[in-house]
């Protein structure tokens, strides 16, 4: 709710010890509340200068339709990487179309995209729950069969792609889409220094 949005940057603010936030964004968009509430709430927010820039996470291609209709976000948070190529047919080109940035999480899919996995088994269980495993593994939310064995075989040739670049797996992944149209930045975590 409005209320809600204005409490919450309102925190924010105060944990980061600041008095603007770059980039304040919808993470997921709601069922409950109307995105034109919430859209608006942001927007007093950043008309009161505690906000900079309004952007979006996670909205489909009907969400993010809904929201143009009233206003343009600035970017655009979706998962994207070798592995996870879906916003390529129709969020992406919309996002192109209408000066969006896409920013990046999971550029490596939970590590998958580093080469330090060989094979399906080698992944742990917790990082193993999306869709290009089989549904019968611990942690899956999905009915589906999996694609387990052309995952590695798409990871086996992206090490040895990398082995003739002279660069890491995770380095070529990294390249490849930092270079793709829409792409205005990536979003990489670590688990550790190591």
């Amino acid at each position: 709710t409005a209320e809600q949005v204005e409490a919450a940057c309102n925190r924010s603010l105060k944990r980061l010890g600041s008095d603007r936030i770059d980039l304040y964004q919808i993470h997921w968009p709601s069922r409950d509340v109307p995105r034109e509430e919430t859209w608006r709430a942001m927007e007093r927010l950043r008309d009161q200068g505690k906000i900079r820039y309004l952007g979006v996470s996670n909205f489909g291609e009907g969400d993010l339709g809904d929201l143009l209709a009233i206003s343009r976000p600035a970017s655009h948070q979706l998962a994207y990487n070798l592995l996870l190529r879906a916003i390529e047919f129709t969020i992406l080109p919309r996002c192109i179309e209408e000066r969006i940035g896409v920013l990046c999480y999971s550029p490596l899919q939970h590590g998958l995209l580093t080469g330090k996995f060989r094979t399906a088994d080698d992944v742990p269980e917790g990082r193993a729950r999306s869709r290009h495993f089989s549904s019968r593994r611990p942690l899956t939310r999905h009915g589906q069969p999996g694609c387990e064995v052309e995952t590695f075989q798409t990871i086996d040739r992206l090490r040895r792609i990398a082995a003739v670049l002279g660069r890491s797996p995770a380095d070529v992944a990294m390249a490849w889409l930092l270079a793709q149209e829409g792409v205005s930045s990536v979003l990489a975590g670590i688990r550790n220094p190591e």
